[in-house]
């Protein structure tokens, strides 16, 4: 077994205390104690424990990253997976570890991050989403409250906040204009549970803008291996004469065009796809080429740890936002009618 900080302490003849403060590179400790520390420290061979030392300065070197799902895993989301990497990149270079949360949370009531920033679990927080309702206001109160080093990947939600976004109502907007321009007025909007927070203003933005288009919001659920979309789900967005579907994801649009095939329709001969990608070229991949709104998973979770270390590393930091704009990469799958 290796030294602890007791031994160095006691081959020292100085208290733990002073140990830690030596550690720590605290002020006031004469330098005869610190002579005396370190040479212990070289005899004992005596390797400080980091994350103990961590504890002592109240820091971990740990950010907290919040990924919630409507089921299944967060390793299921290419989203998430995407976002991880571009986090992962920036906190590795800074000497930060990240701890991944799921979407569960304390007793019912509050997200499991709540508990991990009132126990100093956690340096900083990442939040790659959060649903609507009780989870938006515990947020809200959250930051209200505490000065916690926090981005949001997603709408300003705090004045006070870090933020990362990428106007997800703009580029909605943009491919329901693209379908429009083709041709199409009855649209089937595919949305994940955790878009819900924006499909209100979403829709009353398109009556506005568009009142010739009629869209029709259909809920995904994601299962225990992938994204489901039913046949049910399908057949009741055709049976209101859709020519066109919006989809979340790569992982929804394959199961959007599994299921259109089942049914003996074809894209875009019948049906008009578009999807969004968060890895580029990814919807490319699903026969016959799905046409995609391209938004940068990687580069704004490489965005988001940047914010996030460049708070928790200097003070009196204002408010900053990073902005991303979607580009719309056409493929096969939308036909003009």
């Amino acid at each position: 077994m290796g030294a602890s900080i007791y031994d160095v302490a006691k081959r020292a003849g100085v208290s733990i205390s002073t140990v830690s403060r030596i550690l720590n590179s605290s002020a006031n400790v004469r330098e005869d104690k610190v002579k005396a520390v370190r040479e212990a420290m070289e005899y004992l061979k005596y390797e400080p424990n980091q994350f103990a030392r961590g504890l002592v300065k109240q820091k971990t070197n740990l950010v907290g990253i919040y990924l919630p799902t409507a089921g299944g895993s967060v390793f299921d989301s290419q989203y998430n997976m995407e976002l991880m990497k571009g986090i992962e990149g920036v906190l590795a270079r800074r000497g930060y570890g990240m701890v991944i949360l799921s979407s569960l949370t304390d007793s019912g009531k509050n997200p499991v991050y709540v508990e991990y920033i009132r126990q100093k679990r956690i340096d900083g927080l990442i939040l790659g989403s959060v649903a609507d309702g009780g989870e938006m206001e515990s947020l809200r109160k959250l930051l209200r409250e505490s000065s916690f080093p926090t981005v949001y990947i997603g709408k300003r939600i705090h004045t006070k906040g870090l933020n990362v976004y990428a106007r997800f109502e703009e580029y909605h907007m943009e491919m329901i204009r693209l379908l429009r321009k083709n041709g199409h007025r009855n649209i089937a909007l595919f949305i994940s549970p955790g878009h819900k927070h924006y499909l209100s203003a979403l829709l009353n933005r398109c009556r506005q803008e568009l009142p010739e288009i009629t869209l029709y919001p259909v809920f995904t659920r994601r299962g225990e291996n992938r994204s489901l979309c039913t046949e049910d789900s399908i057949k009741t967005v055709l049976d209101k004469s859709c020519t066109a579907l919006i989809s979340p994801s790569t992982e929804e649009a394959l199961a959007i065009t599994g299921e259109l095939s089942r049914l003996d329709l074809k894209v875009p001969e019948d049906v008009s796809v578009i999807t969004v990608e968060h890895k580029k070229g990814a919807a490319a991949l699903i026969p016959p080429g799905i046409s995609a709104m391209y938004v940068p998973a990687g580069p704004m979770g490489t965005a988001a740890a940047s914010l996030l270390v460049t708070a928790l590393e200097k003070t009196g930091q204002e408010e900053l936002s990073r902005e991303f704009f979607p580009c719309y990469i056409s493929r096969n799958s939308v036909k003009a009618i």
